[in-house]
């Protein structure tokens, strides 16, 4: 025990260093494959240093790959996963039945968990992650409240007009671009004009009709309000 403490305490003593954690990391592998506890007692030195260096060296080796192709941490993997959160709200505007608001969140909040952003957001690419993870989810749920009352208003002229709203946005989400900004933003308005001079013209409305359209036209108006944030993460893309 007198033996091996100051080894294991040394080792120990460098996990807590995240600079060189990986060496304390590799020592106690090494260290522990070569100890030999078992109950006969038997060592030769020489085998055990030659075999010890010959693991210390494979283990920094091994520390300083991972560093440098980590992918979840790389600038193309941050990007990869921009583009797969982009692509949520594509997949809600243009295939309504196979995305409800469950899934979005957790395919949504499963690819952020998987490069790691969640844990680095003092880095800036990562918190440019969580800027689109955050533009998702506040789109995405307006987009999807919009596929479910589409066929409760049950209306072809609206229908359309909120189709070609829906259609802007995926074109957008999946190019992101100043014109196609402008262009999902002049869609949206359109929809949004009509609705409002329906809502105000026609009196005999029934009362379930003008609450669905009330709220298809709260949401138009939440979508609208995203896309000309000037610090939505559309527009920062659109920048850089």
């Amino acid at each position: 025990a007198l033996a091996v403490t100051p080894t294991i305490l040394f080792a120990s003593w460098l996990t807590t260093k995240p600079s060189i954690a990986v060496i304390g990391s590799g020592i106690f592998i090494v260290f522990l494959m070569h100890i030999g506890f078992n109950s006969a007692f038997n060592t030769n030195p020489v085998t055990f240093i030659n075999d010890a260096i010959a693991d210390l060296l494979a283990v920094l080796v091994s520390g300083v790959m991972y560093g440098l192709i980590d992918i979840s941490s790389s600038p193309w993997s941050r990007r990869r996963i921009a583009t797969s959160l982009r692509g949520l709200i594509v997949t809600a505007c243009r295939n309504p039945l196979m995305m409800k608001r469950a899934q979005l969140e957790n395919a949504a909040f499963d690819l952020v968990q998987r490069a790691g952003s969640a844990q680095r957001v003092a880095q800036e690419q990562d918190r440019l992650v969580i800027d689109w993870l955050l533009s998702t989810l506040e789109i995405g749920h307006a987009v999807i409240a919009l596929q479910e009352l589409k066929p409760e208003i049950n209306h072809p002229y609206f229908s359309g007009l909120l189709l070609t709203s829906l259609e802007a946005i995926a074109a957008l989400h999946e190019t992101p671009t100043e014109g196609l900004r402008i262009k999902a933003l002049k869609s949206i308005e359109n929809a949004t004009e009509n609705l409002t001079s329906d809502i105000s013209t026609d009196i005999a409305m029934p009362e379930a009709a003008h609450q669905l359209r009330l709220q298809a036209l709260s949401m138009l108006h939440f979508m609208h309000s995203a896309l000309l944030d000037e610090e939505s993460v559309l527009v920062a893309k659109e920048k850089n």
